[in-house]
């Protein structure tokens, strides 16, 4: 059975869509982030957001994980192109083989 586990790596908001002040980033990621991916061991990691991709790739993640960029729409009031590719991807990655093209 696969399991899903959904965590905020950034867990604030920052003014003007600015990226969050290092000191603020690095404590949410050894204080929060970190312990849980170490724990979870996950196969994927599908960041929400450049924000979120950006910090994540600066680290050293577990080698049995695979990171990936969804990028949100403005607003998340649609998807992006971009994000319908990968969304594909990862649909196409779960169906038995039999059920692939």
């Amino acid at each position: 059975m696969d399991e899903i586990a959904f965590m905020n790596i950034l867990p604030f908001r920052t003014r003007m869509d600015k990226p969050a002040p290092a000191n603020v980033a690095r404590n949410a990621w050894s204080k929060v982030a970190e312990p849980q991916i170490a724990a979870l061991h996950p196969r994927r990691i599908i960041a929400l957001g450049k924000k979120a991709w950006d910090i994540l790739s600066r680290r050293q993640l577990p080698a049995s994980s695979d990171l990936i960029l969804f990028k949100r729409g403005i607003g998340d009031s649609y998807i992006p192109a971009e994000s319908q590719a990968v969304l594909r991807k990862l649909t196409e990655r779960r169906k038995p083989p039999q059920q692939q093209r």
